[in-house]
């Protein structure tokens, strides 16, 4: 099991949406067993909302190319009732039909997940947003010790104070930011800064 960003990168501003990727190696599983059924569940910090709507599964054959799966025949997304092991999840895919993905090597879920203003509480003490993703599944009918991969993304913070020429902070000052993105001053580029 492995849970990335899509990008490799560990970095975001609040307000920034990122894209995460799991991958697992397929269960080996019986295809006659009273119950086998495969789960990933994801439970992200509250610095992060994930956006279920962009959620993506594909097969990874060992040869040929991947194949997108359907959502309702070849998994479900956050199934009722919940399985275990998900209590408090932000999200979990179940393949509860094992036979859709038995003949691939290779599950990979993407989605994406906006980074919030509580990102803020993590600068401090730079712990970071941890983003943790379990791999479940049934053996004998009973669930197997859950498989478990951490991505941790970072935000930072600077403080900012305008002040005159006396050294003293201005009151009610006002004035923008920009990041310097080699295309001059874009209003695209604007830092946004929240109250802390």
């Amino acid at each position: 099991l492995t849970h990335d960003t899509v990008s490799e990168n560990k970095t975001a501003k609040i307000g920034e949406i990122v894209e995460f990727k799991i991958m697992f190696d397929v269960p080996q599983l019986s295809i006659g067993s009273s119950d086998h059924t495969v789960w990933i569940s994801d439970t992200m910090d509250s610095g992060l909302a994930i956006q279920t709507e962009t959620i993506s599964v594909k097969g990874i054959p060992l040869a040929g190319d991947e194949t997108a799966l359907t959502m309702g025949t070849d998994y479900a997304v956050n199934p009722d009732p919940a399985l275990p092991g998900t209590e408090g999840s932000s999200f979990v895919v179940s393949f509860n039909n094992y036979e859709s993905i038995s003949d691939y090597a290779q599950i990979v879920i993407t989605y994406s997940a906006e980074v919030t203003a509580n990102a803020a509480d993590t600068i401090a003490d730079a712990v970071g947003i941890r983003n943790t993703a379990k791999l479940h599944y049934y053996t004998n009918g009973s669930p197997a010790s859950p498989i478990e991969a951490d991505v941790i993304l970072y935000t930072y913070g600077i403080e900012v104070t305008k002040t005159g020429d006396n050294s003293e902070a201005l009151s009610g000052a006002t004035f923008k930011l920009y990041v310097d993105e080699g295309n001059g001053v874009q209003e695209d580029n604007i830092i946004e800064f929240m109250d802390t």
